[in-house]
């Protein structure tokens, strides 16, 4: 952890946080009155990890986008590579 914490962290995964939250609380800091945490996923480790916000990416949304990149990908072998943006709302867990 940096010597000086900032308010909130955003974790790239619930398994992230859960780790942060346990360094955190190592620290005696109180998650997420302290220190808040913030990951991509809504899973129970999440909710554990005391997470308050999550982002609402399902597997289901992430197989359909690969998908049809794919698709288009067999379609269009030449084009250059792109970045994909999945929409998916933040929620309160």
């Amino acid at each position: 952890l940096p010597p000086e914490l900032p308010r909130a962290f955003m974790c790239h995964s619930d398994f992230a946080a859960y780790h942060l939250a346990l360094k955190l609380k190592a620290r005696n800091l109180v998650v997420p009155r302290e220190v808040a945490i913030t990951s991509f996923d809504i899973t129970q480790k999440a909710k554990d990890s005391g997470c308050e916000i999550g982002i609402d990416v399902t597997g289901e949304k992430f197989a359909d986008a690969a998908l049809e990149r794919m698709l288009w990908r067999q379609m269009n072998p030449d084009q250059e590579h792109q970045r994909i943006i999945i929409n998916a709302p933040l929620v309160f867990l």
